[in-house]
């Protein structure tokens, strides 16, 4: 199975659309009709990601949040809400929230199965790195880190240069971001090389339909790249094309703006992706400060017995291979604890 869905809805009608659908992409399926019966079901086994009505007879979908937030078991696990209307405000509110992607009906099946698959696949990322850094911590190679204020840098790369330079300064002053904007085959000249060091946290990505397959070329190229894989990545189509915003979800993009630009959105979005994205840089540090530590002497900075062993290991191996005799010479250092 591909993971477990909780789907909450009152309309039973509602909720058997939806099993039959992921039923058949092979994900577990659990359902809810209220708010309670969700928190409950929460409590009693995990899903991977929560799709739940905007209205439900005991609360709303930010209610849900709210109590979801306050569990620690299910403070991280992706939620999609399904608004019937089609309120600006409310849509924003929602993401405000926490709520990751809001859909309203009717939407497009296959897209709402590539969100699914995006979440899933990123919150699975991100629990693995969090089970690591527990781990380090627990072995004592990793200290606890103050919290901090993100902050970074975001390249909106599109056709259009004017068009986005409308866009940026329409979002001036609500981004958390230095934000720049560059064409595509700039985009590509710039970040398209393993040797760039300079790189942004966040890429938004514009389609249109002048060349959409250009733009999927450069966000294969941002994933396949070392030093831009991890970088945090979001689409927004001028023109909505389900099958491409499925497409580029598929490829790696992390969220996707189907519907053109909405400034408040847009922000809400980036400012989004940027949280996430430090929060990850931030564990992936920990763990290599642990992996280092394990090997490493914290007073000298000298490798310790157990990265000595392993490649006294390696180079005996290699001398059996080669018929090449090895000395190993031991330094005594009386007095040392005078230093240590």
């Amino acid at each position: 199975m591909h993971g477990k869905v909780l789907i909450i809805d009152p309309i039973a009608t509602n909720r058997i659309i939806l099993k039959v659908k992921f039923s058949a992409a092979y994900y577990t399926v659990t359902q809810a009709l209220t708010l309670a019966e969700a928190i409950a079901a929460i409590g009693s086994s995990r899903p991977d990601i929560v799709i739940t009505a905007d209205q439900l007879p005991d609360g709303t979908a930010l209610d849900l949040v709210a109590q979801m937030r306050e569990q620690p078991k299910a403070q991280n696990i992706p939620i999609i809400a399904i608004n019937c209307g089609d309120d600006a405000n409310n849509h924003l509110s929602l993401l405000e929230a926490g709520i990751d992607v809001v859909l309203t009906k009717p939407f497009d099946d296959t897209l709402l199965l590539a969100r699914v698959r995006s979440l899933v696949r990123s919150s699975s990322v991100d629990a693995d790195w969090n089970l690591r850094e527990g781990t380090s911590r627990a072995l004592g190679f990793a200290e606890i880190q103050k919290g901090f204020t993100p902050t970074g840098r975001a390249v909106l790369v599109g056709p259009d240069r004017d068009l986005l330079d409308n866009w940026t300064s329409q979002m001036a002053g609500q981004l958390s971001v230095q934000t720049k904007v560059a064409d595509v085959d700039e985009a590509l000249h710039i970040f398209g090389t393993f040797q760039n060091t300079n790189i942004p946290d966040v890429f938004a990505l514009v389609m249109d339909e002048t060349d959409p397959q250009k733009i999927l070329h450069f966000l294969a190229t941002l994933k396949s790249n070392a030093s831009t894989r991890h970088c945090a990545v979001l689409v927004v189509q001028i023109h909505p094309d389900q099958a491409l915003g499925a497409q580029a979800l598929d490829m790696g993009a992390n969220d996707l703006m189907p519907y053109g630009f909405q400034p408040a959105e847009m922000t809400l979005r980036i400012n989004a992706l940027l949280r996430r994205k430090k929060s990850s840089d931030k564990l992936r540090a920990k763990i290599r400060d642990g992996l280092e530590a394990a090997v490493s002497d914290p007073l000298t900075g000298l490798h310790n017995r157990r990265y000595a062993m392993s490649q006294l290991d390696r180079i005996a191996e290699q001398s059996v291979q080669t018929a090449e005799p090895f000395t190993v010479m031991i330094a005594d250092m009386d007095h040392f604890k005078r230093i240590n």
